[in-house]
């Protein structure tokens, strides 16, 4: 079997809920179901902890600080890829504790299109001015820059507290240097670097911090499935058989209605897997079509009965099932 390998990157301002997120993803994702989950940590924290290399007390420039951040980060990257070959699972999932665009967060255009040169061995004193001449610069290093965004599946950003949840930016923590104004500033520039990324998810603040970390979760477990929708455009869509949140997925309505067809924009045909155990007519009301491999036609006239379901639903439902049919034939 191929492996399947999920590339995200987590990214936005200072104390944001990286690190937390992270820690619940290695929960959620767990090798006994299969899934290996590989980490890649953020690259600056390593070389100022680590290494005693930094941008402050006289150490080095912020740029002389982006030679060693870029190097290390190809580095890991790479490192990540190889060892998602080596791993006996075949689901993978690497989460990038910020990635190569975020370095660009923290000098100018200019001075990160130097950093990107001098690894394709051109002289330091290169400077470039514009967006062209940039991409030019990546292309002769072996990569244009929408080739490195392309290299990540998705990107959440998430929105550092300082914007909107400033009760919870704790001054007090000595590993919280910035200003909760640089904070801001910061969200600001990362974000932007990402910008472009097509699929980037941008996880704003809560007043419930666990509702935020959910919110990126739901990310993370949905992206693979909204790829395969909007990119496959299928006619025809099956539910699992388990259940979720305590409901069966064919009568899931925050699944089917809310999310593939709210959501995604779905117009195809939901079907629910073989010998589902799902009550038919909540099928009906969560937005399925179909159940197999037989529709419990007494359920439904009962339920149509009661006033649980009504002849309009049945009749659009019906109509949905012919347009299916007739794309076929």
């Amino acid at each position: 079997m191929a492996k399947r390998i999920t590339k995200i990157v987590l990214t936005g301002g200072p104390a944001a809920g990286k690190t937390t997120l992270v820690s619940r993803v290695l929960k959620e994702f767990k090798q006994e179901d299969g899934w290996r989950v590989i980490t890649i940590p953020e690259t600056a924290t390593e070389l100022i902890s680590g290494f005693g290399i930094k941008p402050f007390d006289n150490c080095m420039s912020m740029l002389q600080f982006q030679d060693f951040v870029v190097a290390d980060q190809i580095h890991k990257e790479k490192l990540a890829l190889d060892a998602a070959q080596l791993v006996p699972e075949d689901n993978i999932l690497i989460l990038y504790d910020r990635a190569l665009m975020d370095d660009k967060a923290y000098v100018s255009d200019e001075e990160f299109a130097q950093v990107i040169a001098r690894f394709d061995g051109r002289t330091e004193e290169r400077v470039l001015a514009n967006d062209d001449e940039f991409r030019a610069v990546l292309a002769s290093f072996g990569k244009t820059e929408e080739e490195i965004l392309a290299g990540y599946d998705a990107v959440l950003h998430l929105v550092s507290c300082a914007k909107g949840a400033e009760f919870a930016y704790d001054l007090g923590n000595n590993a919280r240097t910035e200003s909760i104004e640089f904070a801001r500033e910061m969200d600001d520039r990362t974000l932007r670097a990402w910008s472009a990324h097509p699929n980037l998810r941008i996880i704003d603040n809560d007043a419930n911090f666990n509702n935020k970390i959910e919110r990126a979760l739901r990310e993370i477990y949905l992206k693979g499935f909204e790829i395969a929708v909007s990119e496959g455009n299928p006619l025809c869509v099956m539910t699992s058989y388990n259940r979720l949140n305590g409901r069966y997925s064919p009568e899931n309505a925050d699944l089917i209605n809310g999310i593939l067809r709210g959501e995604w924009g779905y117009s195809g045909l939901v079907i629910s897997d073989w010998g589902s155990r799902s009550e038919i007519y909540r099928d009906i009301l969560a937005g399925s079509n179909i159940h197999m491999p037989f529709t419990q036609p007494e359920h439904l006239c009962k339920a149509l009965e009661q006033g649980l379901i009504t002849r309009e639903m049945l009749v659009e439902n019906a109509k949905q099932i012919m347009r299916f049919i007739l794309k076929l034939d």
